[in-house]
């Protein structure tokens, strides 16, 4: 069970951290492209929100698959 809540907060520490990355520099990387928040706001804000709520959600535990 540990190694289990450990795996959730490991990821959700890097989903939340490549948000904050994203934040800091303005810029969502892709696997092929990359956003920009001065060029495509909209769609740089939804990434980061919807990117923070998955984190989020793995850090509290919302996502836990134990039984």
């Amino acid at each position: 069970m540990a190694t289990h809540r450990l795996i959730e907060i490991l990821v959700g520490a890097g989903v939340v951290g490549y948000c904050a990355g994203a934040l800091w520099t303005g810029r969502v990387f892709g696997r092929r492209c990359s956003y920009n928040r001065r060029e495509e706001p909209w769609l740089f804000w939804a990434i980061v929100v919807v990117g923070l709520a998955c984190g989020v959600a793995f850090l509290l535990g919302a996502v836990s698959w134990r039984a």
